[in-house]
């Protein structure tokens, strides 16, 4: 009587231990850190004036984004490299409010629909290069700038370009303003400047107490750099130096 019982519970078993094999291989592991960093989002939408095109920036949590322009009328779809989002500066104190938010590529259309332009950062790769030799200020990477012709498909990148503008309601032009020209490295130990006495310090010139020493100080001055006009019927350039801010009405 034994024997035909455990035939009859044998399949049972076998069925068991599969079913148990299968749901092993098909669970899910919990996501970890690299996982979100692969993540992507959206930002930056912009729509042409006549509808025909829509752009916008594609970025994961750490790594080289890319800004996708979309033919509406088409359906054809072109990426183009834009470099690594920046972190996100940290809160003076973070007890006061969120953190801050990373900084996102600027794209706009020109007002006939003709030209895409949109900023780009440096990428991963440059970015830890520069981290790792330890370059900062003026020889560190810095964003740049792309023109697309959107009839033509042709891409004109341009770097070290701190800000862009294009009119509003008129076309024909972009402005953009340069990154001051990278300093040459040196590894001259900097000069220790003496600090003022008391009499300089009332005047401005000199010292850690200038400013409370009265209304004789001027501020520091900001250096510009040079602001480039561009005609996008043929590309053409004119270039204004030492500029600081700029508007196109």
């Amino acid at each position: 009587m034994l024997q035909p019982r455990f035939r009859l519970y044998r399949p049972i078993l076998f069925l068991a231990a599969l079913v148990s094999i299968a749901f092993a291989q098909s669970a899910k592991r919990p996501l970890n850190h690299h996982d979100y960093d692969g993540w992507r989002s959206i930002s930056a939408q912009r729509l042409s004036a006549d509808g025909h095109f829509l752009a916008y920036g594609l970025f994961p949590q750490e790594g080289d984004g890319e800004v996708v322009v979309r033919n509406l009328v088409t359906g054809k779809e072109t990426r183009y490299p834009a470099g690594m989002r920046p972190a996100p500066a940290p809160a003076s104190d973070p007890e006061e409010g969120p953190p801050g938010v990373a900084r996102s590529v600027t794209i706009e259309f020109s007002a006939d629909s003709h030209t895409l332009v949109f900023s780009t950062f440096p990428s991963k790769a440059d970015a830890d290069k520069a981290r790792k030799e330890k370059k900062t200020g003026d020889q560190a990477p810095k964003d740049g700038m792309v023109v697309i012709d959107l009839a033509s498909n042709n891409v004109t990148r341009i770097e070290r370009v701190r800000r862009f503008q294009m009119p509003e309601r008129a076309s024909g032009y972009l402005a953009y303003l340069r990154e001051p020209a990278e300093a040459p490295a040196s590894n001259a130990p900097a000069e220790k400047k003496p600090e003022g006495g008391f009499a300089d310090q009332q005047a401005g010139r000199g010292g850690r107490g200038g400013r409370g020493g009265g209304a004789g100080r001027a501020a520091r001055s900001e250096f510009g750099s040079d602001l480039t006009l561009r005609t996008l019927a043929d590309g053409a350039e004119r270039t204004f130096s030492d500029v600081v801010e700029f508007s196109l009405s």
